[in-house]
């Protein structure tokens, strides 16, 4: 059986699955564990876990059932079937008085859950998808229709501490909660999957904004630097970078006989400048800064490139936006959004 066998799109798939699979024993694993793998019998945290007649968790990724798949069993860890109802990444469920069969959906609890995201593109029913889109959050489709799937801030009790030991004070109180579940579920309708929780308000607000009143005054300087980094820049983008870096720490050395410390040449060091030597450098012509902070933007617009198609790196409208941030930040014109 291969890694991803074929989708479960039915109560009776998921419980014949469940039926139809022998437990694995191993070293590590009884039989009375009860670790029913999805596919490949190598990949055992993909697996289904009977809850109840009416309840079956489809389990992909570490982390949401406390169990070890290597070395220690760790199953007095083993998360319990009320516990996991609120963590499992699918849940099928069966009212057994009207036959009307449901599936949940839960994200990780943080980011960067890769695994995750790729069992639940192979795993979810019908034409439910996560697909892969670069805007950093998690979106459940069907057919047209997109809907939010925030992270899922419950954790069961017996991992409170260790697998998040990060947790401590009112945020460890706050994921203790029941209500701190976030979830998508939705009805099966013949063979459509139709949404039958209320879905998220997703508010896009960005952590900063621009200080207008503050960039207002400097209007003259921001319009006389951005003309010298238009032209000086297409004339040093072909430098390597560790002759850009080089060329920034020569600056810099330069700048430090007119301020008290000399800022160091690596990463974003214009971000770790403070504010006043960076105005200095905006409000003079002359000064070695705006030489360094050219090199600066070269590799601000390098990083931002793997963010787009190979055919828009380096068009004109990107490159004037990303002055426009550059400036932003290196000059200190932002403050939170609140």
């Amino acid at each position: 059986m291969g890694r991803y066998a074929s989708h479960l799109s039915t109560f009776d798939n998921v419980k014949s699955r469940y039926e139809r699979t022998k437990p694995v024993v191993s070293k590590t694993h009884t039989k009375e564990d009860d670790i029913r793998p999805l596919g490949d019998r190598r990949r055992k945290w993909e697996r289904i876990e009977k809850i109840n007649n009416n309840c079956y968790a489809i389990l992909g990724s570490y982390g949401f059932d406390g169990i070890s798949y290597y070395g220690e069993r760790f199953v007095k860890k083993r998360v319990t079937g009320v516990e996991l109802k609120r963590v499992a990444p699918i849940l099928w469920e069966r009212n057994p008085k009207t036959g009307e069969e449901f599936v949940t959906v839960h994200n990780a609890k943080r980011k960067y859950a890769t695994s995750l995201y790729c069992f639940l593109r192979a795993r979810l029913p019908g034409r439910l998808d996560l697909p892969a889109l670069r805007d950093g959050r998690q979106w459940i489709t069907n057919g047209q229709d997109k809907v939010h799937l925030p992270h899922n801030n419950y954790v069961p009790k017996l991992l409170r501490v260790g697998y998040y030991s990060r947790l401590e004070g009112k945020e460890l109180a706050e994921a203790s909660k029941p209500s701190a579940e976030r979830k998508l579920v939705f009805k099966r309708v013949a063979n459509e999957f139709v949404l039958v929780s209320d879905p998220y308000v997703l508010t896009v607000k960005a952590k900063t904004t621009v200080d207008r009143e503050t960039k207002n005054a400097f209007c003259t300087e921001i319009q006389d630097f951005k003309r010298f980094v238009a032209t000086t820049a297409p004339l040093l983008v072909g430098t390597s970078q560790q002759d850009r870096r080089t060329a920034v720490a020569d600056l810099l050395s330069v700048f430090v006989v007119a301020v008290a410390a000399k800022p160091q040449a690596w990463g974003r060091w214009w971000q770790r400048c403070p504010e006043k030597q960076m105005r200095l450098a905006l409000t003079d012509p002359h000064s070695p800064m705006r030489l360094a902070l050219v090199y600066a933007f070269i590799e601000y617009n390098k990083d931002c490139d793997w963010k787009v198609s190979r055919d828009r790196e380096n068009a004109p409208d990107l490159v004037r936006s990303r002055l426009n941030t550059f400036v932003n930040l290196a000059f200190r014109f932002t403050k939170p959004n609140e």
